[in-house]
């Protein structure tokens, strides 16, 4: 091995034991959502870039990518890049012509005829959302590549795993000691006996970690199961048991059920119907569609039904049911939405500006919304998305979505690697409950959640390109 090629392993190493390290910071606290926490992220992001980029300089290599991976990341660059371009200054007749809602309000603001105009309502909150989009791009492109062997995959899931259930424990362990570790002194406030957060200041964005967190505790529970063969006495079955009490199954059926108590426990609606929606899905699919040699109606009993009832019998977790029965599934967000959709309808192409609903929203209000209280965010991420981008953004990063989950669905038919297989699953899994529960909620704003989405996302699209790569590696 050349000088130059072990000094490219060596910054792709730096590169991926800081995005490791990242799953457990990102929390930390409030979910980053507090500035200096969404700094640090961001920079601790560009510095990993930076690493990555001088390892494929030094060693003057390229990897090749299937073209999902290559497309889905070249359509997220797009997509960053867009909302860059929002925020640059443009004659105010461009912006009169592109997206006259924005060219109305400046001139409402400013008396007479601007010098220069922007896209954006707001230049100096597109720009930070500019740059966080461009940090989350760089995660993606990084993992795709990086994680290019089954051994990095496997380890940087483990990683991943490890980080999500030492959040789901200390959850519990602070419910346990009243909300003393961290809710009472960090956030202010009082008795968690409604519902449990862990470092999140809101339980529906704890769920959102567990979420992807439980998904991921599947796919590695997956890849551990195998068919197996018709006992014939007792002697042999004693054997088995022992056999698997002493193998790594158990564990990974402990992490699945910590990560899903904890999310039963946070008592989200969104969360724990988008998990469930998201568990049947999966259960149906690999059931009916992939090529796994287990029994079928094993599998769909084991992740669609058994364990989410079990936990939620066993574990006396009523106060869903409560809040369901007192709540329903709507609320006052209805109306909010209705007020994102008056605002999209200002703003149609090219939207308001990434960042701007919390500063724009007031002027549609008919009635305060929260009790006076500033809100930040439409309780929809898709809503969001298209009144703040417009149609332009919206389709570039929907699109890129899209083809990210077209491809998890067809990859599995052409699977050379059992494990490989589980960790795209649960990769599938994870990003659909996230989607699912995005449509009620806004986990997609949430710094840390943004980051585990998307390091899922990464890691499910580079499973496939390991695939891929074995395919071709015996033509």
């Amino acid at each position: 091995m050349t000088p130059a090629i072990r000094l490219s392993a060596g910054l792709e190493h730096a590169a991926l034991t800081i995005l490791g390290a990242l799953m457990l910071f990102a929390p930390i606290p409030l979910g980053s959502k507090h500035p200096l926490g969404w700094g640090i992220l961001t920079t601790l992001i560009l510095v990993a870039a930076t690493l990555w980029i001088a390892s494929t300089v030094t060693a003057s290599t390229t990897r090749s990518l299937n073209y999902p991976s290559r497309i889905a990341s070249g359509l997220f660059f797009l997509f960053s890049a867009y909302i860059f371009a929002q925020a640059l200054p443009l004659p105010a007749s461009i912006v009169a012509f592109l997206n006259p809602g924005a060219h109305a309000l400046y001139s409402a603001v400013e008396p007479g005829e601007p010098i220069a105009m922007a896209l954006s309502t707001d230049r100096g909150v597109t720009l930070d959302e500019a740059l966080r989009s461009s940090s989350l791009f760089f995660v993606f492109l990084m993992l795709v590549n990086l994680l290019n062997t089954k051994r990095r995959l496997i380890v940087f899931t483990y990683v991943v795993l490890a980080c999500g259930i030492a959040h789901a424990s200390f959850a519990l362990l602070d419910a346990v000691y009243d909300g003393h570790l961290f809710r009472r002194p960090i956030i202010g406030l009082g008795s968690p006996s409604a519902s449990i957060a862990g470092t999140y200041s809101n339980r529906n964005h704890f769920a959102g970690l567990m979420e992807l967190t439980f998904f991921v505790a599947v796919a590695l529970y997956l890849a551990q199961l195998r068919r197996s063969k018709p006992l014939r006495n007792t002697r042999e079955r004693l054997r088995r048991v022992s056999n698997w009490l002493l193998s790594v199954q158990p564990w990974y059926l402990l992490s699945l059920l910590i990560a899903l108590v904890a999310l039963l426990f946070s008592a989200s609606r969104g969360g724990f119907l988008s998990a469930a929606a998201a568990s049947l899905l999966l259960g149906v699919f690999l059931a009916f569609r992939s090529r796994f040699q287990v029994s079928k109606a094993n599998l769909l009993i084991v992740l669609a039904v058994v364990l989410p009832l079990f936990a939620a019998t066993a574990l006396g977790v009523d106060r869903l049911a409560k809040r369901l029965e007192n709540r329903g599934l709507t609320d006052d967000r209805y109306e909010l939405r209705q007020l994102g959709y008056r605002m999209a309808s200002d703003f149609p192409f090219f939207g308001s500006g990434s960042g701007t609903f919390r500063h724009l929203y007031p002027a549609y209000e008919n009635t305060p919304f929260g009790n006076g209280k500033l809100l930040h965010h439409v309780h929809n991420d898709y809503l969001e998305l298209a009144l703040e981008t417009g149609l332009v953004g919206f389709a570039l990063f929907s699109s890129a979505i899209l083809l990210c989950l077209y491809w998890l669905v067809k990859a599995p038919f052409r699977i050379t690697d059992r494990t490989i297989a589980a960790i795209r699953f649960g990769g599938l899994g994870g990003v659909l409950s996230l989607l699912i529960h995005s449509l009620v909620d806004w986990n997609l704003q949430i710094p840390a959640n943004a980051y585990w989405f998307t390091v899922v996302l990464a890691i499910a699209m580079a499973s496939t390109n390991i695939d891929h790569d074995r395919r071709i590696s015996r033509r």
